[in-house]
């Protein structure tokens, strides 16, 4: 079949062990791998620098961090092992079993970019030792693989459209959304709000100051839940307790859906140039083209593995407290799969004959 009819048939096959903060998916045996394009999220980090603002009453949390040696918004050494580990992963699905990749890194072979922050810049490094040992003569450490900047900040759209190119858009786009269902939603569940207004020993209605045009209730219930998210995984003596988490990021996700993913036109620019890119990529491995990278990765934020989900119909459902229907845990990969079957292969898959399909693997 040509590349344009291959295309067409384009498979997202979910549901396959969704992993939170490491380990393995099993053994995907369906046809070969020919081809690989994935975001990833940032490792677990330190609150945004915000937070001292908005939450004052977080500081002793915002201490603990201090102690163990991270900046606000900086990734924590557990942050960094989970995305230690997503490179492991790919190194055992990529590199060992499916012989996609040379067992030393080859920058013919793979690309990865990353969002024009430190905190994805560091998880796409720990992603990268994680997935290779060093080399001859360097054996008893981890290859540096180099990390590129996708872009500088506010023209990235590959995966950072809403900084970018629809940074108007979306905030024309959110604040009728705020206005019709925001303001009513959180209105809804003021009790929830004082409790963290108790919390924080401010209220948070009145204590925004953000500087990107952005002033929400929504923001502020992410920045300070996500806190409470990050001192969770951290292991850290909790100011809080775990119902009123519940509750608080349950509004969080609802906000943050609905302010970035509300109309079926957000859920297609969201995505910026990533669908487009990555079909571009797929068409160029089923043409064997001699210069193409069998894998391209791109380590950015939740926002863009938000989209995409919304883009190509699928959700996230991690059974812990605080994630729900949507939410994430740090360091979630989408792994786009292009898959070359034959007609014995296409029948166990479940999928109606011989091609290239893609299949998305979540870890």
């Amino acid at each position: 079949a040509s590349a344009g009819r291959s295309m067409t048939r384009w498979i997202f096959s979910l549901a396959l062990n969704l992993l939170l903060y490491g380990g393995f998916i099993a053994t995907l045996t369906h046809g070969k791998v020919v081809s690989v394009y994935f975001a990833s999220r940032h490792g677990t980090r330190a609150p945004n620098p915000i937070l001292a603002q908005i939450c004052p009453g977080l500081h002793p949390t915002l201490k603990r961090f201090e102690e163990i040696g991270i900046s606000p918004a900086g990734v924590t050494g557990n942050g960094l092992r989970e995305m230690y580990s997503v490179g492991v992963f790919a190194r055992e699905r990529y590199v060992k079993e499916e012989g996609l990749l040379s067992e030393y890194w080859d920058p013919l072979q793979i690309r990865m970019v990353a969002a024009a922050e430190d905190r994805t810049l560091q998880s796409g490094s720990a992603f990268g030792q994680g997935m290779y040992g060093g080399p001859p003569h360097f054996e008893n450490y981890r290859e540096p693989v180099p990390i590129a900047m996708n872009a500088t900040k506010g023209q990235d759209n590959l995966g950072e459209a809403r900084k970018g190119a629809c940074l108007a858009r979306l905030a024309s786009d959110s604040a009728k959304w705020d206005e019709e269902f925001g303001v009513p939603y959180w209105r809804k569940h003021s009790e929830v709000i004082k409790e963290l207004s108790d919390m924080c020993g401010v209220d948070l209605k009145l204590s925004l100051d953000y500087s990107d045009g952005l002033e929400n209730m929504g923001d502020a219930i992410k920045d300070v839940t996500d806190a409470m998210m990050f001192a969770i995984r951290e292991g850290f003596p909790l100011q809080f307790n775990m119902t009123l988490f519940a509750k608080a990021r349950m509004i969080a996700l609802k906000q943050l859906y609905g302010r970035l993913l509300g109309t079926r036109e957000q859920q297609t620019y969201m995505v910026g140039l990533f669908p487009e890119a990555m079909k571009t990529h797929f068409e160029r491995a089923i043409e064997k083209d001699p210069l193409r990278h069998a894998i391209f990765g791109y380590h950015g934020h939740r926002e863009l593995l938000y989209a995409l989900s919304s883009f190509f119909h699928f959700s996230f459902n991690f059974p812990q407290v605080g994630f729900y229907k949507h939410g994430i845990p740090s360091a979630t990969t989408l792994f786009f799969e292009l898959h070359d079957l034959d007609e014995t292969e296409a029948k166990q898959a479940g999928v109606s004959g011989s091609g290239h399909y893609v299949r998305l693997v979540v870890f």
